[in-house]
């Protein structure tokens, strides 16, 4: 048991401590105490501390409940430390209110859900700085394992670390970020395809206007599909012939419009709509639906392309929570357009540009593919190896 006394000349009147530190030292601490029962508590508090350090039984949620009885026994009320659950619920909140879009928030809670159900209710009670790096290396490969994509995974944790962060930075919730030690996976991400421009034709000859128009603005313009379908004629400006927006994805880091100048195919066709003013929507039967479940535009689109006899290529099969992936898709016209401005060699900044790719963005040669006419055409342009044969 530790001792504790009084120094004759201690004008502060507190109690001193005598026990055996981690070390096995004795030693003396001020218990910053007055009063001579709450100066044992502490002591005895610092002593028990101490015989489980030396015994290498004092971990991080042990301490916090030693400080949490000492501050409890001396009436200076008790630690919080948030649980787990309410940490990342916490950090939730704080992402809505500095304005993450719906989508970003809903990857969010995905995200979360899939980690709560991994650790378990109990597991969530339990405070955060308990939280471990091998806990969520195990939850990231068994992510993998029930079928995710390696790229998906790894998304999943890189979530989960940035909001770790905060709680290191901003909350002070915890001393270091346990998901910074967890490895991204070796799984290479599957890409998209880019459209023939025999396929691009067939999708046109066989849609309806507001798909056409669809089509025309990210064929032309790499828009991406959730943009496409919330344009209103606020952004279109039939005088000047250009069309502006800001993109959903980049909102948020950067709410500046792109502006882009419409070709004459674009242009030709909306001078054909009937024309409105402000918000009203460019495509109102597509206008504000969501781009995921069975009645949502993604899939409304794939029935557009088996319309239009285009075979869709799958990715590797999947297992449990995973989804074959669909090679071609929506996104596959950002793919096409980029591609065909590389293939009429605009320069790489102007195609940046008309993209909305930043000039240091290292997404943009992915989107830039070796189609085959493009192919053809640049080795019939070669000279020879083999000279004309001479008799």
């Amino acid at each position: 048991m530790a001792n504790i006394w009084q120094k004759k000349l201690n004008k502060s009147g507190y109690w001193q401590a005598q026990f055996r530190d981690e070390r096995g030292v004795r030693v003396n601490r001020s218990t910053k105490q007055t009063d001579k029962r709450k100066a044992q508590k502490v002591a005895d508090e610092w002593e028990e501390a101490a015989i489980k350090a030396r015994h290498g039984e004092l971990t991080h949620e042990a301490g916090i409940k030693t400080v949490s009885r000492m501050m409890k026994a001396t009436g200076a009320g008790k630690l919080e430390v948030p649980s787990i659950k309410d940490s990342f619920e916490r950090w939730i909140s704080d992402r809505k209110e500095r304005n993450r879009s719906e989508a970003s928030i809903n990857r969010y809670k995905s995200v979360l859900k899939s980690l709560y159900a991994f650790l378990g209710e109990a597991r969530l009670k339990a405070s955060i700085s308990s939280l471990y790096t091998a806990e969520l290396d195990d939850w990231h490969r068994a992510e993998m394992k029930a079928g995710k994509s390696g790229s998906t995974a790894d998304l999943g944790i890189n979530i989960v670390r940035g909001a770790l962060n905060k709680m290191v930075h901003k909350h002070k919730f915890i001393e270091s970020n346990p998901a910074v030690g967890v490895e991204g996976s070796e799984e290479g991400s599957e890409t998209r395809e880019v459209f023939t421009d025999e396929e691009v034709t067939s999708l046109l000859s066989v849609c309806d206007d507001e798909w056409k128009g669809m089509i025309l603005c990210s064929a032309w313009h790499s828009i991406r599909l959730h943009d496409c379908a919330s344009l209103t004629w606020a952004n279109i400006d039939l005088k000047s012939g250009s069309l502006s927006y800001v993109p959903s994805k980049t909102r948020k880091k950067n709410p500046e419009e792109i502006v882009r100048y419409m070709p004459v195919e674009t242009l030709t066709y909306l001078q054909s709509l009937p024309q409105g003013i402000g918000k009203v929507p460019l495509f109102p039967r597509l206008y504000g639906r969501t781009s995921g479940s069975h009645a949502g535009l993604s899939n409304e689109f794939n029935r557009l392309m088996k319309k239009a006899g285009i075979l869709v290529p799958l990715g590797q099969p999947k297992t449990g929570k995973g989804r074959r992936f669909r090679k071609k898709g929506f996104h596959s016209f950002r793919h096409f357009s980029i591609t065909r401005m590389a293939e009429t060699n605009i320069p790489d900044a102007q195609r940046r540009l008309l993209a909305g790719h930043s000039v240091t963005s290292k997404d943009h040669g992915r989107y830039i593919h070796g189609r085959e006419k493009s192919q053809r055409a640049a080795l019939a342009s070669l000279a020879p190896l083999i000279g004309p044969s001479s008799k």
